[in-house]
């Protein structure tokens, strides 16, 4: 079974270094790192994330097909933590992780569509519009909160009968 590419992993992600094959390790820079658990190309990567002094999370990636030429992505990241402490108040895990990953996501999609220079992450990072990707945090953040306040009101306690 192959490796994976360090340097194509950069050019929409971050800086990976590590024995990127089942059951080596990977650290991304000034990021989490963990270990591949399964590697199943091209449809599946799932990786422990450690990221700080954290419970260890995994983070799943799946790929398949959609009509003649499309793929699908679908990225699963699973977590035992339900809050966190974030900008000096406790907030729903979910506000950490989901915006977490818009940027690279979006990233991906201006690289696959030949939007982006075939260069490193530091380098594609400027020549991404700024207020174009702002707006696109902004947007992905406002849903992530909205559905992180959805999450805290279903999950309080119902008063029982009287």
């Amino acid at each position: 079974m192959g490796r994976t590419d360090p340097d194509r992993l950069s050019r929409w992600f971050l800086d990976v270094t590590g024995d990127l094959r089942l059951g080596g390790t990977y650290q991304l820079e000034g990021n989490a790192h963990g270990e591949i658990l399964r590697c199943e190309p091209p449809r599946l990567l799932a990786v422990s994330w450690i990221y700080g002094d954290r419970p260890v999370d995994e983070v799943e990636l799946r790929l398949s097909p959609a009509g003649d030429s499309g793929t699908v992505l679908e990225l699963e990241h699973a977590t035992v933590l339900e809050r966190v402490e974030w900008e000096g108040r406790s907030v729903d895990v979910i506000t950490g992780l989901g915006p977490g990953w818009e940027p690279a996501l979006f990233a991906l999609d201006r690289y696959l569509r030949g939007e982006l220079p075939d260069t490193v992450a530091a380098e594609w990072q400027s020549a991404l519009p700024p207020a174009e990707l702002t707006e696109f945090i902004d947007r992905t953040s406002q849903i992530w909160a909205a559905l992180a306040d959805t999450a805290d009101t279903s999950n309080e306690a119902t008063p029982g009968p009287a």
